[in-house]
């Protein structure tokens, strides 16, 4: 079974003359599929976009860096996160989400997010800051 670009969750696709014989005559009936997607580790779908969390350690935030994406037809994008960016902000890659019924791709967000490094020495360093 293809599934048509610009497949949607919830979408049923029929797959005409696809059952098993029905009746005397042995015409065979329709067969419905209802599509339902799953995020992996990744993407994750929202809407016709798609987010991917890009984890980056504190001092990024404040002084700002650039980051590499990979986008789900297998190529990259560099990002430049500014200082002062927050965590849980996305930044936004137009057109390279899914492609939509319309024939038009959607976007890819790219969420941030901290790595917080939690062993000993770290953490030391962190309860100094505190103070």
């Amino acid at each position: 079974m293809k599934i048509p670009q610009g497949a949607h969750e919830g979408q049923k696709l029929r797959l005409k003359g696809k059952s098993s014989k029905v009746g005397q005559a042995g015409d065979r009936g329709d067969v419905y599929v209802e599509l339902h997607f799953t995020d992996d580790d990744t993407y994750r779908r929202e809407g016709a976009n798609v987010i991917t969390v890009k984890r980056l350690r504190p001092l990024a935030f404040l002084d700002g860096t650039e980051v590499v994406v990979a986008t789900l037809d297998g190529g990259r994008v560099k990002l430049k996160v500014k200082p002062g960016s927050r965590p849980g902000q996305r930044m936004r890659i137009p057109g390279r989400g899914f492609m939509t019924a319309s024939k038009v791709r959607s976007d890819l967000f790219v969420q941030l997010e901290v790595d917080l490094p939690l062993d000993a020495a770290h953490r030391f360093v962190y309860e100094q800051l505190e103070r």
